[in-house]
């Protein structure tokens, strides 16, 4: 199964940004701690960050329940998978792809770590007959995927106006399951996304955009240690 191609790169990236905790440290228990220490969204088909000019993904950075949950929700207007556009396009290859990744430096507080990750969102799918369509959507920790989801739409059957809802968090396979981390540490949480569609013929319709709001929340929980 297909891994976006920009995981590994934007990890390096962010290695020496996880170290930082500017946001961090706070006196008053009161208080929203900003736990995100900077963020990316970039692909194929998105671009977004704290200095990304004209970017086409947002981050509303909100906090729950005290310190202890962060909710972020990153608004996708204008990402998607679409062909034919127009009749002056330019023509597309027959197999092609639109890809984005999202990395988060999450940095807790003294006194605290990342107990758990959910990431929930929703795409609309249409499609001709003749195209073959892979949703793909990943969730990581580190350099470790927890979560994955993947819908296959097969030639032969149209697809129109379907909502898929993607709802990621920590697998029960060992090697998805949730790192042991340290008490503050800092980690890199990413989601991706891949649309990868094959057709018969350039005029086969095929379009894959986010669903509802157009928007990826991202759910991070912390615990005392």
């Amino acid at each position: 199964m297909m891994k976006i191609r920009y995981a590994q790169c934007t990890l390096a990236v962010f290695a020496s940004l996880i170290h930082s905790s500017a946001f961090a440290n706070t006196s008053d228990k009161n208080k929203p701690i900003n736990i995100i220490t900077e963020w990316s969204a970039f692909g194929s088909g998105c671009r977004g960050g704290k200095d990304q000019a004209n970017p086409n993904v947002m981050l509303d950075n909100k906090n729950l329940a005290g310190n202890d949950v962060h909710k972020l929700e990153l608004h996708f207007d204008k990402y998607s998978l679409q062909s034919p556009i127009s009749d002056s396009e330019p023509k597309r290859e027959l197999q092609f792809a639109s890809e984005c990744a999202i990395r988060l430096a999450v940095t807790p507080p003294p006194g605290k770590k990342i107990k758990a990750v959910y990431a929930r969102s929703s795409v609309m799918v249409n499609k001709s007959t003749n195209v073959r369509l892979t949703v793909q959507n990943l969730l990581y920790v580190g350099p470790r995927m927890i979560g994955k989801s993947v819908h296959e739409f097969q030639p032969g059957i149209s697809v129109y106006n379907k909502q898929i809802d993607l709802d990621l968090k920590q697998g029960n396979k060992p090697e998805e399951l949730f790192p042991e981390l340290k008490c503050a540490e800092a980690k890199i949480v990413g989601v991706d996304y891949t649309f990868y569609a094959q057709r018969k013929e350039q005029a086969d319709p095929v379009k894959v955009d986010f669903g509802g709001d157009k928007n990826l929340e991202i759910r991070l929980e912390l615990e005392s240690c």
